[in-house]
């Protein structure tokens, strides 16, 4: 598999801020992104569970939070670093200027 850190930032990037939910095609590229990533992540986890988990921590650190969420997420998800995910997560939801991004932390803390 491609570097998968790097592909994930790539990724996460691409999703969208609270300003692209009124603009169609960045919607659709962010559909696409997550579906990318999610695919990647699951592929990964599968075939490499381990390296998969410290490479979700390690992005769970990230600079941008928008990355963390991702990788927080997945974690829940996928029962990895659950306590340090929902810490993020927690973190995200409360410290985040950006609203649909603290939304979004905080509903992943509500179904995982």
């Amino acid at each position: 598999m491609k570097d998968f850190y790097s592909e994930f930032v790539k990724y996460s990037l691409q999703t969208c801020s609270k300003e692209d939910y009124y603009y169609k095609p960045r919607v659709w590229k962010n559909n696409r992104a997550v579906t990318k990533m999610l695919k990647m992540s699951s592929e990964l986890i599968a075939s490499d569970r381990e390296n998969a988990g410290e490479t979700l921590f390690k992005l769970m650190n990230h600079e941008n939070e928008k990355v963390r969420l991702n990788a927080a997420t997945i974690c829940l998800q996928k029962d990895l670093y659950k306590s340090d995910a929902r810490d993020e997560l927690r973190r995200i939801a409360k410290e985040s200027s950006d609203g649909i991004i603290s939304f979004q932390a905080s509903t992943a803390l509500k179904i995982y």
